[in-house]
């Protein structure tokens, strides 16, 4: 690897790492850069394992010190001990959301860009609220309580989408700004 593709992996890791840790900073309900970093990540990282490891390490690594540090001070009686795993659904959704990047931001064009964004948050939307279904009592075990779970969950898709579109604007946007080009790092045709 030449000296400004190292340059240009250091400069995305750092933004990468900077956006996971963004989460500890009060913003609305899912506004968060989970997507942002998925998309990020996967578009310049390529078809390579470090597309999935690295923006899911800063995924847990942030979540370690909001499950463990932020969540006990805000709701201490909820907090049971130390939380080494955040949700099941979050982090599957976000593995998903790393091939569909694949797909969609094959080349990099800012509709192309677009589309991942509300893709990815409507992916995020559809797994995450199936799984509160699955696992909160509070829904019936059938077709009226998984859709009672999915209009539940409606205001926060906004807040997703508008999260997914922002992160994505200022971390491709960086990229850009200091100057580092916005070509991958690795070959898309790479293998796992």
């Amino acid at each position: 690897m030449n000296q400004e593709k190292q340059n240009t992996l250091k400069f995305v890791l750092v933004l990468i790492l900077f956006a996971a840790f963004s989460r500890i900073i009060p913003h609305p309900h899912n506004f968060t850069p989970v997507g942002g970093i998925a998309v990020f990540g996967s578009y310049f990282l390529g078809r390579k394992i470090w597309a999935f490891l690295v923006p899911l390490f800063s995924l847990w690594l942030s979540d370690l010190f909001i499950n463990n540090i932020i969540y006990p001070i805000q709701y201490p009686q909820y907090y049971e001990g130390f939380t080494l795993f955040g949700s099941f659904w979050v982090y599957g959704s976000f593995l998903l959301m790393i091939p569909i990047a694949w797909g969609l931001l094959s080349t990099f064009t800012l509709p192309r860009l677009a589309l991942t964004g509300f893709s990815t948050a409507s992916l995020f939307f559809l797994v995450t609220n199936f799984g509160s279904w699955l696992n909160n009592p509070i829904y019936p075990q059938n077709y009226s309580g998984l859709l009672t779970s999915y209009i539940a969950g409606l205001p926060f898709f906004q807040n997703t989408l508008l999260g997914d579109i922002c992160y994505l604007v200022i971390l491709f946007g960086a990229t850009k700004v200091f100057g580092f080009s916005l070509k991958p790092l690795y070959e898309k045709q790479a293998k796992i």
